[in-house]
């Protein structure tokens, strides 16, 4: 064997170890299985009697796996008190009795042999999912997008047998009879009060100290969250500012939603740190979402500051549509709060800044007529003899929204956005290098060129009306017929449309030869804008609807915007443009949904509109002061139709 043989074989033998260090024993597998079978089933005594069982052995395999002597290799990530624990080779022994109480009698010979085995090995995101039980929400919540929910008090009766939850654990999760066997020896009546969860919680994150774990996002929101419920204010402030320092965290309103609900409870009430909450979350590039907001909008109703309370409601009305229920009770709490009004400079010295239009929805006015269960006529009239406004988004908004459209169209994405595709998340991912954005880029400018002075007033989503109601099994193109339908109708009342469409449905396969008449004659007239290949046609849409109110840093309304006829919610640009508010106060007023009523394929079929109405479905000031506010239902962002009035006395 030569020597170039003999390296390749040494790289192969060193491969095929590396691999062997890697894969799990069964025994490692089983030990995973039993911790995510609690986890699912949110049972955290047996999974804290599961550890509580193998603490000392998990602990002891962990350092010697990751190179751990006896003077301990995780101390500089803790604070003085687990310094101090970590010097040694054993764990600190627990302090709170409910904790030692769940020891387990190892009645399982398999846990009984898990005691020895040299194996076991714990990681960073078991320890993190252990923290997330502790803190009472089930871990599965933190997998879900932006999930907010606060824990509820641990429960005052026992929790379900071992034989029903492994009945449960059996119909719904499919394990094995020997982890259901395993469960099923682990106690799960035993009510953890949160002080007795906190505890646990503390040594869990000494434990991850003790053989070098960082703690993640996860980690860091279930420790100030469990401190919070077990009401260690400064704690869990403490470990904000930690988590808030480390830069492998990231960043995620949750890691201060509890600081800030604490914060502005009356007990607890800190409305200078809330707000510096507020600003040091903006900071970081987070949004302060209606949740938030609402919360500090409880703090000033305890407080009466009316300043804050006005920048507050002014943020609220600026980015919520229609509030949700609890929104809509924090608001009427202020107003009901009678002649306890206070003037601070507690906004001044938080730096806030407020960047539209600021309205006076909180005043020193004490006392307000509220009215519920208002409906509104077709001339937005409440019963009252109220009219609601029409709320326009403004010229500045249009340009903000228009920019970050074109930034997608030459970059490929937008700051601030990890998405792999153009304008939102669906399709083909695109390409980003410098020559496709040239060759994007310069097929833009002649769009631009080309549409500039077009007095058309809807912009027509093409291949959204054309694919509407299609059946795809026997037709693979768009109804030409039935969007040339809609575009005559738009004529006929006097519109001039444009129909957006892309270069793709203008091929032989999707241009059926009976319907090329109907391309002919928009071309002729100039109402079609066809958008060019690899390119997506939304980005073309949005800035025909835009681009003519578009004003550079005017907050005054938008003027002579066209119509955005599609029931498509733009769901993809709403994520990806990262202005959500600005985006759906556009399409409230300018979005045009539709409907087709008779046979396909018959001169029957037409369609009919949805235009928006003559006011703005969404919480808004009143002339004269005080405020109107719609009553949500259902979906986000839609109102049921009935209104409370708050009119000044």
């Amino acid at each position: 064997m030569d020597s170039g043989s003999a390296e390749v074989q040494s790289t192969l033998a060193q491969q095929q170890q590396q691999k062997a260090k890697k894969k799990k024993s069964a025994t490692q597998k089983t030990l995973d299985h039993l911790i995510h079978c609690c986890c699912r089933h949110n049972s955290l005594p047996a999974a804290l009697a599961l550890y509580m069982a193998l603490r000392e052995r998990l602990i002891e395999n962990n350092r010697i796996k990751r190179g751990k002597g006896a003077e301990g290799g995780g101390a500089s990530h803790s604070s003085s008190s687990s310094s101090d624990s970590s010097a040694n080779t054993k764990p600190a022994p627990m302090t709170c009795q409910v904790l030692e109480e769940l020891r387990p009698e190892l009645t399982s010979p398999t846990l009984q042999a898990f005691k020895d085995d040299p194996t076991l090995f714990m990681n960073s995101k078991t320890y993190s999912t252990l923290l997330s039980l502790c803190s009472g929400v089930s871990p599965s919540d933190y997998l879900s997008s932006g999930a907010t929910n606060k824990p509820a008090p641990p429960p005052t009766s026992p929790s379900p047998t071992p034989a029903s939850t492994a009945q449960v654990a059996t119909s719904n999760m499919n394990w094995s009879p020997q982890i259901l066997e395993l469960y099923s020896t682990l106690p799960s009546t035993t009510v953890i009060d949160f002080a007795g969860r906190y505890e646990f919680a503390k040594v869990l994150r000494d434990d991850m100290v003790l053989h070098g774990f960082s703690l993640n996002e996860i980690g860091y929101t279930a420790l100030i969250r469990v401190a919070c419920r077990a009401n260690d204010v400064e704690a869990a402030m403490a470990m904000l500012d930690k988590a808030e320092k480390d830069v492998t965290v990231k960043k995620r309103n949750r890691l201060f939603l509890d600081v800030l609900a604490l914060k502005t409870e009356e007990g607890n009430l800190d409305l200078p740190y809330a707000l510096n909450l507020w600003a040091r979350m903006q900071k970081l590039g987070l949004q302060v979402r209606e949740e938030e907001k609402r919360m500090t909008l409880n703090g000033c109703s305890v407080l009466g500051d009316y300043q804050c309370a006005n920048y507050v409601l002014n943020c609220i009305v600026d980015d919520c549509l229609v509030p949700q229920e609890a929104t809509s009770e924090a608001i009427l709490n202020w107003f009901k709060g009678g002649s306890k009004r206070v003037e601070t400079d507690v906004l001044q010295k938080s730096g806030l800044k407020f960047f539209s239009k600021k309205e006076d929805f909180a005043t020193q006015h004490g006392k307000y007529e509220i009215t519920s269960d208002l409906e509104a006529n077709d001339e937005g009239e409440l019963g009252t003899g109220t009219r609601l406004k029409s709320i326009e988004i403004s010229a500045g908004s249009c340009f903000k929204l228009i920019s970050m459209n074109e930034e997608i169209v030459v970059k490929g994405t937008v700051e601030g956005s990890g998405s792999e595709f153009c304008g939102g998340g669906k399709g083909k991912k695109r390409k980003h290098g410098a020559e496709e954005g040239q060759k994007r880029f310069q097929k833009w400018l002649n769009f631009k060129t080309r549409t500039v002075d077009q007095p058309f007033t809807h912009v027509i989503d093409g291949a959204n009306v054309g694919y509407c109601n299609v059946n795809f099994s026997q037709s693979k193109h768009i109804d030409w017929e039935q969007l040339n339908s809609l575009v005559e109708a738009l004529i006929k009342m006097g519109g001039t449309p444009i129909v957006v469409l892309h270069e793709r449905h203008f091929t032989n396969s999707m241009l059926p030869k009976g319907c090329r008449w109907i391309v002919q004659g928009w071309d002729k007239r100039g109402l079609l804008c066809r958008t060019p290949l690899q390119m997506n046609d939304d980005w073309f849409a949005i800035h025909l609807c835009l681009a003519r109110g578009a004003k550079e840093g005017v907050e005054d309304s938008a003027e002579n915007l066209p119509y955005f006829v599609s029931n498509d919610e733009l769901r993809d640009h709403r994520f990806m443009m990262l202005e959500a508010r600005d985006l759906f106060r556009w399409k409230e007023r300018k979005r045009v949904t539709f409907r087709f009523e008779g046979e396909p394929g018959t001169s029957s079929r037409s369609p009919v509109f949805n235009f928006p109405r003559i006011y703005s479905e969404r919480l808004q000031g009143r002339e004269g002061g005080g405020m109107c506010v719609p009553s949500a239902e259902g979906e986000e962002g839609k109102s049921k139709g009935t209104w409370t009035e708050i009119k000044p006395i």
